[in-house]
């Protein structure tokens, strides 16, 4: 409820919004109107949000904390090797706007260059292999996440994917809305093509190959719908399994230069989409605009601000009704750890934010309690008169399995190795720092073992 308890992220006094409560309700006929009803009648959504509750007043708080000690961070630097400096500099710098602007389109240059040097399927394979590493998601999604059918072994994965618009609903529904969408989307992306060099007939013609391919794949990938069932996208396979389901693609020479010439298995989540998407695989002309578009949608909000405004236009304006842009220290951290903290800059950041916010000792407090929450839960079930000896016994076993995890990991790294060293921290040249991983954690290294404690559970390419 809006009217709800939420903590500090700098300490632990707890704070019950009262003010919200509308007193005139009856809570036993409406308790939401009870809790809340105030609360919405005199909240408005900031104009730089698409939404409002105690959760995002929570997260302002953490990213105020975070601006704190970055600020910080950045008036006394941390060691340079260790993930905090790291994490520091990487701000530092994309909070120089005046050097993004200096270097413009370079950093993305060798990126544009391959976009045009693909003619057919070979070269096709090898702008995305190089692509996907530096986090340009074109064509399809390949990643690697525990087994669904077991758990304890990681399995690479191919998912359907390289969609501009946020789902393929969005290509096909005909209502007005969404013909306005379309409408908007095919104008932006001539824009910033335009912006990025081409002249305005050749960034209209581009534009309309780029969403002719985007239409396409949308028209073979699953519905969301579809997308739930477990069943319909666990399509265990080999190598070989998958070059005779999808032909067209060559899938070895893929995933050899991604570095993951060693998959034993693959689950192919979207099989139709993987043959539809290597039946185009050899339309060349398709190809080069649509790669060109996307590396400039991928990497759009760390180059200079022309092509930032753009895409906060439409990325956000248009499709999520923000009215206007963040506070550039906001942007910049969510770029470092991304909306839901899966960049591999994230538990950098994380680290500067516990140092802030929830210190050692704060943590031993915490664990003493859930600690002793568990022994309780414990001795009840000990107790417990209406259970059976072989239940309780389970039931034992199955609490003594559990496993706490508050509020960093175990092994959290904080000498610079593991989990941080494969970060770089130049902001304009971020399609590197930001999605290139190092050679440890590249898919090269097919470990076997999903380790429930590691310090990237779901990044790493791993098998």
């Amino acid at each position: 409820m809006c009217a709800a308890l939420a903590l500090a992220a700098g300490g632990a006094q707890a704070v019950l919004d009262v003010k919200g409560v509308d007193t005139a309700q009856d809570p036993c006929r409406d308790f939401y109107a009870y809790a809340n009803r105030r609360w919405i009648e005199s909240t408005s959504i900031p104009d730089d949000r698409t939404r409002w509750g105690v959760f995002d007043e929570v997260g302002q708080r953490n990213d105020h904390a975070l601006v704190e000690a970055l600020d910080e961070a950045r008036r006394s630097p941390p060691a340079a090797a260790t993930p905090q400096g790291k994490v520091a500099r990487f701000y530092a710098s994309g909070m120089d706007l005046a050097a993004i602007e200096k270097a413009g389109l370079a950093p993305i240059e060798p990126l544009l260059a391959l976009a045009d040097r693909v003619v057919d399927a070979a070269t096709l394979a090898d702008a995305l292999a190089f692509l996907h590493m530096r986090g340009v998601d074109a064509g399809f999604s390949f990643t690697a996440r525990p087994d669904a059918k077991r758990s304890d072994h990681y399995l690479a994965q191919l998912f359907q994917g390289g969609l501009g618009l946020p789902d393929r609903d969005y290509y096909f529904r005909e209502d007005a809305r969404s013909g306005e969408i379309r409408a908007a989307y095919s104008r932006h992306v001539a824009r910033m093509l335009e912006l990025a060099g081409a002249s305005a007939a050749d960034a209209e013609r581009d534009a309309a190959r780029s969403i002719e391919l985007e239409t396409l794949l949308a028209k073979a990938s699953m519905t969301a719908v579809e997308r739930r069932d477990p069943d319909k996208t666990y399509n265990k396979t080999t190598l070989a399994g998958l070059a005779e389901m999808a032909p067209g693609f060559p899938w070895r020479d893929y995933l050899t230069k991604l570095g993951a010439r060693e998959v034993p298995q693959i689950n192919v989540a979207q099989p139709d989409f993987m043959r539809a998407f290597a039946r185009l695989a050899d339309h060349g002309t398709l190809w080069r605009a649509y790669l060109r578009w996307h590396v400039l949608n991928a990497t759009a909000s760390k180059l200079p601000a022309r092509f930032a405004t753009a895409d906060f236009e439409f990325s956000e304006r248009v499709l999520r009704g923000r009215k206007s842009r963040p506070a550039r220290n906001r942007e910049v951290i969510e770029t470092i750890g991304g909306r839901y903290g899966t960049e591999p800059m994230a538990q950098a950041i994380g680290m500067i934010f516990v140092d802030k916010a929830f210190s050692a000792a704060s943590k031993a407090r915490m664990q003493e309690m859930v600690a002793n929450i568990k022994a309780a839960l414990g001795d009840r079930l000990r107790s417990l008169e209406w259970m059976g000896a072989a239940t309780r016994e389970r039931a034992l076993e199955k609490l003594n399995a559990m496993e706490t995890k508050i509020g960093y990991p175990k092994n959290l790294d904080r000498r610079g190795g593991g989990c941080g060293e494969f970060f770089q921290e130049t902001f304009i040249f971020a399609v590197e720092p930001l999605f290139m991983r190092s050679e440890r954690y590249r898919p090269r290294g097919l470990r076997a073992r999903n380790d429930a404690a590691s310090c990237l559970p779901d990044r790493p390419i791993a098998i």
